[in-house]
């Protein structure tokens, strides 16, 4: 984290102390940058710490299989009426070109009339 007074970097301990809430577990955190020596004041800023999700390339859903759901997630999101969570975008570029489109929903469909593998 860079904490900064305009251009000047400023120095954790000698400018600012950092102090974390609710940091370790799923759900919103928070960071509290509280001035010291030449700086007074506080803030804060909320953030969220979401479940790591274990998967694989083309299992969107997380539910350990690679299925006509998760075409359909792909699909909806393409279509930009439910996106999916950052947190599993990569497992739906199957392609790995760093854009989640029908070329992804082809070869999820391939891998599952096995036709050909994504792994």
């Amino acid at each position: 984290m860079t904490v900064k007074d305009g251009t000047k970097t400023l120095v954790n301990g000698t400018d600012y102390t950092v102090s974390y809430l609710d940091n370790k577990n799923v759900g919103t955190a928070e960071i509290i940058v509280t001035g010291i020596g030449q700086y007074s004041g506080t803030t804060s800023l909320t953030f969220e710490i979401i479940a790591k999700v274990d998967s694989m390339l083309g299992d969107v859903n997380g539910d350990g299989k690679i299925n006509v759901t998760d075409i359909t997630k792909v699909a909806v999101h393409i279509k930009g009426k439910k996106m999916l969570d950052d947190a599993v975008l990569q497992y739906a570029d199957v392609n790995h070109d760093g854009k989640i489109n029908v070329s992804d929903i082809t070869k999820i469909a391939a891998h599952i009339k096995g036709k050909k593998l994504l792994f």
